[in-house]
């Protein structure tokens, strides 16, 4: 592990810069918090049922949370790497397809099935595999 990987930690099956997850804890804590205090000190002001202006203190306090997570997505950009790579499975394939040809008794040929799942298969880019599989099977018995 390098020196920079020293740093993440798994939070809630996400892996997580520290130091970002500390800021945007503190800056979530701020924001929404503060917006709260403010909500209700100047609703406080206002007449009205004291519960409700309570209410409405926390709901302004909910934007704040919002408010919050928009400015740590501003901040805290993703820092991972996606590599996604498509390997050539055609091989395994194949060999799974003769081991279905051998077990099935009643297997005759990929000509023989119905056009739709002709088809299918060729979308899947599976038609060819299938046919050479086949060809494979047949060397073996």
């Amino acid at each position: 592990m390098d020196s920079s990987n020293n740093n993440l930690v798994e939070v809630w099956g996400d892996t997580v810069n520290f130091k970002s997850m500390l800021f945007a804890i503190v800056i979530g804590s701020v924001v929404s918090t503060g917006t709260f205090l403010l909500a209700k000190f100047f609703l406080s002001s206002s007449s009205g049922d004291t519960t409700l202006l309570n209410g409405y203190a926390m709901l302004i306090g909910l934007g704040g949370c919002l408010l919050s997570g928009f400015i740590c997505s501003i901040m805290f950009k993703p820092a991972r790497t996606v590599i996604s790579s498509q390997e050539d499975n055609s091989d395994n394939v194949k060999a799974f397809i003769v081991d279905l040809i051998k077990d099935d008794p009643n297997y005759t040929s990929v000509n023989d099935l119905p056009s739709e799942v002709k088809e299918e298969l060729n979308l899947l880019q599976l038609m060819t595999v299938f046919q050479e599989a086949e060809e494979i099977a047949k060397k073996k018995q």
